[in-house]
């Protein structure tokens, strides 16, 4: 096999959906990140790097909150 993905160590780590991506997977990974910049910002697209966390009003606003409670947590 290509051994670019442990999905046991990310099972343990984040539940069911949870992966490791190894070696040639992270490279491959971060090749076709760059392709979709490239292709994006050839066509007139700025990239626009998000914040990771939301004030729980406005991801209110976006979501039913009550459908995430299992993956939701607090920074303080």
């Amino acid at each position: 096999m290509l051994d670019i993905v442990d999905m046991e160590a990310g099972a343990e780590v984040a539940g069911g959906r949870g992966y490791y991506l190894k070696r040639e997977g992270v490279l491959l990974n971060q090749a076709l990140i760059t392709y979709a910049l490239q292709f994006g910002y050839s066509r007139g697209f700025s990239p626009v790097h998000t914040p990771f966390f939301m004030r729980q009003e406005i991801m209110a606003e976006c979501a039913q909150l009550s459908q995430f409670d299992e993956e939701l947590y607090k920074v303080t």
